[in-house]
């Protein structure tokens, strides 16, 4: 008698309509290994164990976790130094880069499959704008717009909305300007430029917004983030930076969204965000860790991939020659 095996996923983020493509792709699966019982749990509001920071630590030991589950970037490695996640051997086909590698090493072992990628886009309301606004200019201009008028106060406005006191949504606008962490090329924590005449350039930037534009709850810590996604939900913003974890939400609501780049800031540089992202695990603790490892090596090849990001809200998956693909096809 074969275990059942568990696979986690997230519905509401991951795809509009994941249960006939993962179904579809799992019977594929169970194809080529026919005693396999392999059992699909959908999570709710998370990334099942991993959505909570003691989930796999707790559970896996308990025998309650998934098999195999979605764990972000910046938790795999300490997941797998910790012991809990099983290593993984990326397939030899070139399916993968240098920098996808990256993401799901640490300390030479590698602890799962790079699945998406995510960074911060610009959204906006199709029926208040025509088109997404290319540049800082442009938002700037959107300000003097009546109908984005703030009520609770004079002479604020909510035409563009962006979470700045948060700094993994501030970072792209300071590194837009020159500013860094982490070194020139990302790898030195001792590096620390954010004191550069550029960085302060940009620092003042996002001063003025705060000053002379946005209302007050925007320099609110814990509920800034609440007050930009209230107001692009009941249609009263234009425009907001934000990270694919919002589309579902801004989906729902009503709103006519529109995604698009950010647009270019005032020195004429991209804005240049953290970039994020997750990857399939295998739990340390599955008692079928085999099988596991072929679901990795399954659903991260060309098809499935393809498949999962046709029907996904805006985050780009990880394999190299179809990442390529995307790209040119949103240029066309």
């Amino acid at each position: 008698m074969h275990q059942a095996y568990a696979i986690g996923i997230r519905v509401p983020y991951l795809m509009s309509s994941p249960n006939s493509i993962m179904i579809s792709s799992l019977n594929s699966l169970k194809t080529s290994r026919p005693f396999a019982v392999i059992q699909l749990i959908l999570g709710d509001g998370g990334f099942l164990t991993l959505g909570q920071k003691d989930g796999l630590p707790l559970d896996g030991p308990a025998g309650l976790s998934p098999d195999v589950m979605l764990a972000p970037y910046d938790r795999i490695g300490g997941l797998g130094q910790q012991g809990h996640l099983a290593e993984y051997t990326l397939p030899d086909d070139g399916r993968y880069d240098d920098i996808d590698e990256q993401q799901v090493t640490m300390k030479d072992k590698i602890y799962g499959a790079p699945f998406v990628i995510e960074s911060m886009v610009l959204y906006y309301n199709t029926d208040l704008l025509e088109k997404a606004p290319e540049t800082f200019e442009e938002l700037e201009a959107l300000t003097e717009d009546e109908q984005y008028a703030y009520e609770g106060e004079a002479g604020k406005s909510v035409a563009f909305l962006a979470n700045w006191v948060d700094f993994y949504n501030s970072y792209g606008l300071l590194n837009g300007f020159g500013g860094y962490v982490f070194g020139a090329d990302g790898t030195d924590p001792s590096d620390i430029g954010l004191n550069k005449p550029e960085a302060i350039e940009g620092i003042q930037y996002a001063t003025d917004w705060f000053q002379n534009t946005w209302p007050k709850r925007m320099l609110d810590v814990t509920t800034a983030g609440n007050f930009i996604d209230d107001h692009f939900t009941i249609g009263t913003a234009g425009a907001e930076i934000n990270g694919p974890w919002a589309a579902s939400n801004y989906m729902e609501s009503g709103v006519n969204v529109g995604v698009a780049t950010v647009p270019t800031i005032p020195n004429g540089e991209e804005y240049q965000p953290f970039a994020g992202g997750k990857g399939w695990v295998v739990s340390q603790y599955s008692e079928n860790p085999e099988l596991g490892q072929a679901f990795l090596d399954f659903a991260t090849n060309e098809y499935n991939m393809e498949a999962l990001y046709s029907n996904s809200s805006i985050s780009i998956h990880a394999l190299d020659g179809e990442r390529l693909t995307i790209v040119r096809d949103k240029e066309k």
